[in-house]
């Protein structure tokens, strides 16, 4: 199971990937298409939806201080994003997320993933697990953080 290291959800959007839940999204959610370099979120907006990108890939972007958008990630097949936001009921993206190319993505509410949840334990254990890895990805993250100075992390 693959890890992306995550700093302040806040801020960054990346979530570990987890095969179970890319493939409950795919059985369960509903889809959209975007083309390239149609905007998915917008920054500011609320994320209503948990998402995971099918196929295509999405980058995430945010203003720098000095008011320059720069990239902060890429999303590819397979990755999730929106969980954490949904979950803690953040009312405002930092980000703006725009597909790299035509993508398509699956989408579910917050309702929608606690009813499946409940209903599979072997559902909730797989949620468990990523959560847990998520937490994981974050003590790395910040560990990485107090241990090096930004200059030798480059």
């Amino acid at each position: 199971m693959e890890v992306i290291a995550v700093f302040d959800y806040s801020h960054f959007p990346w979530e570990p990937s987890s095969k179970e839940l890319f493939d409950f999204m795919k059985t369960n959610g509903q889809r959209f298409t975007v083309g390239k370099g149609e905007r998915v979120i917008n920054t500011g907006e609320e994320i209503k939806y948990i998402q995971c990108v099918e196929n295509g890939s999405l980058k995430t972007m945010m203003l720098s201080k000095d008011g320059r958008q720069r990239t902060v990630s890429i999303i590819q097949a397979g990755g999730l994003y929106g969980l954490v936001p949904v979950l803690l009921e953040v009312k405002s993206s930092p980000l703006e997320i725009r597909a790299c190319e035509d993508s398509t993505i699956c989408y579910i509410t917050k309702n929608q993933l606690f009813e499946k949840i409940n209903a599979n334990p072997i559902l909730a254990f797989v949620f468990m697990n990523y959560l847990s890895n998520y937490a994981i990805a974050l003590v790395e993250n910040f560990e990485s953080l107090w241990f090096f100075n930004p200059r030798s992390q480059l």
